[in-house]
């Protein structure tokens, strides 16, 4: 069985956003953000702070893969 522990999922995430090569992918690893989000909120176990951390730490991973596949796409772009 697998985990649900809050802690795991957000490393799942994490993975999948990591695992991202282009902005369509992205997209969807933006949706699983959001939906890991509700999940948390429907949680009464997890306080409001706890949660606000988990999507603040999924967010940043997920903007700095936005611009690290944005400068590859540039640089692409750049070389002909």
């Amino acid at each position: 069985m697998r985990s649900t522990h809050y802690g795991d999922l957000k490393n799942w995430v994490i993975k999948v956003i990591n695992s991202c090569e282009n902005l369509n992918q992205l997209h969807s690893a933006n949706r699983l953000i959001n939906l890991y989000d509700k999940n948390l909120i429907r949680d009464k176990k997890v306080d409001d702070y706890i949660r606000t951390r988990c999507y603040l730490e999924l967010y940043t991973v997920y903007e700095n893969k936005v611009s690290e596949i944005m400068d590859k796409r540039e640089k692409e772009l750049l070389n002909g």
